[in-house]
């Protein structure tokens, strides 16, 4: 159609589509669920037609008809281009159904009709079968709690519901049933018999597919337990010396056990049943003596036959097991000081390490002084050393006597220890201070070592005491920081080097904190030092890491230290460091 508008002529659209487009073109099916020509469809299917666009519906004729051409009751309903056909009741298992989309039961949005559509699909028709069964197909050992499951190819449910679970003689068990998607549970009403055959019986029809069709019979059969548990482990083990009188008692055994008549006895060597308590946990038996056992004493553990049984009620086989308790007294193993150690110092602590742990017995224990003075100790036990410690400084150059008397401790069991003394002597002049060296790492370890060793028995000819504290750059701070060298000491560095930051530091705070009353004289050993004496500057060393990295030196470190009183000797004379040593140490 032509319209003329102020001499102009226009074309007019006539044809305008509810979406202002114009369209002619029919809506199709691009899917169908079932699909054409599907087997196997469940009787509870909803169908579903999808189209090409957006659809509504036109005369609805829409069919849906089993194999005999008839059509069944349907409701439709429709959601943007899907048509759904819902069967009012369940569809007919094995049958061939047709669904028909007549010319003009749908239209798209422009009215465009569809074109005749046709789809079929057959329902299911395949029988569940069983995939799985538990306990499977002639098993033993089943518990007698056990609940059955049968597992199918599909989903199932119940139909005839003619199940049986029958025993050896035949004789059908009550039960219970139930099903959960395509699982099967059969559960007896009680307990089932120990060493019984049984057999499960679903018959032809008792279960069928959602589609209705039958499971065919199905037997399967099992066996359940009748093996007797047997003990694998013992603790302790048969045989078994030196337990401790504080022992639990563990059997284990091959299988979970229970409780039977639970007549189980210990009986110590004279035959006579202790007091006991007993638990089960799994496979374990756990036997408690209500008290200590008795030490260096046989004891019989009694498990009597039918005391204990496995899940199934199969009765233990009776079972003897024996040990015997700690009989053997805790010996010395070490003292520290050593027997007839010399130059002990006057706060030593004194320790003595057993063979076993131990506890306090009659806690008769004496430190005697050479004159017969006993000397005011406190004892403490850990595992297995007992330490002694003077509540006062020991004398100087004195020997001492430490008496471990019979029965003053005793194992864990009670067995008391024999007599046991050890002697010893603190350094021995009261004139000197006691010396504690360290040293650089300058040679070796053996050979620095043997150099602290040889100045300590120099010492010692000349009545000081003196220890070798160790090797490292750092063992000095060590020495200086540890509460157990005493503030009357004279601590002795050995350096291989001059290094500036180390004499720097001495006239700090931090350092005369740590280093107390104590005197420390240094030894510059030659050749391997330089010598600082009259030198003028000591480069700081290239690996000392003294704080501030600003320092850079030290000059004249000789009056350095000698004005902060700090003497030293540069040398590699033996004689002449022992004897620098000494005068230092000199009171």
């Amino acid at each position: 159609m032509i319209f003329l508008l102020f001499g102009v002529s226009i074309l007019s659209l006539s044809c305008v589509s509810a979406t202002g487009l114009n369209t002619t073109v029919t809506p199709h099916v691009t899917a169908v669920n079932p699909s054409n020509n599907a087997v196997n469809v469940g009787v509870d299917k909803v169908i579903n037609v999808t189209f090409s666009e957006p659809i509504k519906a036109g005369s609805n004729w829409i069919e849906v008809t089993n194999s005999n051409g008839k059509a069944i009751p349907i409701t439709t309903s429709i959601n943007g281009s899907t048509l759904t056909i819902t069967p009012t009741n369940n569809l007919t298992k094995a049958t061939k159904y047709t669904v028909l989309i007549h010319t003009g039961s749908i239209t798209d949005m422009d009215n465009n009709s569809v074109s005749p559509y046709v789809s079929r699909f057959t329902t299911d028709s395949t029988v569940p079968t069983v995939k799985t069964a538990d306990p499977a197909n002639s098993a033993v050992n089943i518990a007698i709690t056990k609940v059955i499951k049968i597992t199918f190819s599909e989903a199932i449910k119940t139909g005839n519901n003619w199940i049986e679970v029958t025993n050896s003689n035949g004789k059908a068990i009550p039960i219970t049933t139930s099903i959960n998607g395509s699982t099967l549970t059969i559960t007896p009403t009680n307990n089932l018999t120990k060493a019984t055959k049984y057999t499960v019986l679903i018959h032809t029809g008792s279960i069928t597919d959602l589609a209705g069709n039958n499971v065919a019979g199905y037997v399967t059969r099992f066996t359940t337990d009748g093996t007797a548990p047997t003990v694998k482990t013992a603790d302790p083990k048969n045989s078994a010396t030196n337990i401790a009188i504080t022992k639990v008692i563990t059997v284990t055994f091959s299988e979970p056990i229970k409780a039977g008549t639970s007549w189980i006895e210990v009986t110590n060597s004279n035959g006579k049943a202790i007091p006991i308590t007993t638990s089960i946990n799994g496979s374990t038996l756990t036997i408690t003596p209500t008290n200590n056992l008795t030490k260096a004493t046989k004891y019989t553990v009694l498990i009597h036959t039918g005391s204990i049984t496995d899940l199934a009620g199969n009765n233990v086989a009776g079972y003897v097991t024996r040990f015997t308790t700690d009989g053997t007294a805790p010996t010395v193993k070490s003292s520290n000081p050593a027997n007839s150690a010399t130059n002990i110092a006057i706060t030593k602590v004194i320790t003595v390490t057993f063979s076993e742990a131990i506890k306090a017995g009659t806690s008769w224990i004496e430190l005697i002084s050479s004159n017969g003075t006993s000397i005011d100790i406190k004892i403490s036990i850990s595992g297995n050393t007992l330490t002694i410690t003077p509540t006062s400084n020991l004398t100087n150059a004195t020997p001492y006597t430490v008496l471990i008397h019979t029965g003053s401790i005793t194992d864990l069991a009670g067995n008391n220890v024999a007599g046991y003394v050890t002697r010893f002597t603190t350094y021995m002049n009261s004139w000197c201070r006691p010396v504690y060296i360290i040293s650089d790492n300058i040679i070796n370890t053996t050979t620095d070592n043997a150099r602290i060793n040889q100045i300590i028995d120099g010492l010692a000819t000349l009545g000081v005491y003196a220890e070798n504290c160790g090797l490292g750059p750092n063992k000095h701070i060590e020495v200086l920081e540890s509460a157990q060298v005493p503030q009357n000491a004279l601590v002795v560095d050995i350096c291989g080097g001059a290094c500036a930051g180390t004499i720097y530091e001495m006239n700090t705070t931090w350092y005369k904190g740590i280093k107390g009353s104590r005197k420390v004289f240094t030894v510059f050993w030659a050749p391997t030092s330089v010598d600082i004496t009259g030198l003028a500057w000591l480069v700081r060393a290239h690996d000392d890491d003294f704080d501030p990295a600003s320092f850079t030196g030290l000059a004249h470190p000789d009056q350095y230290m000698l004005s902060n009183g700090y003497n030293y000797i540069y040398s590699g004379d033996m004689n002449a460091i022992i004897n620098s040593i000494y005068n230092e140490s000199k009171i």
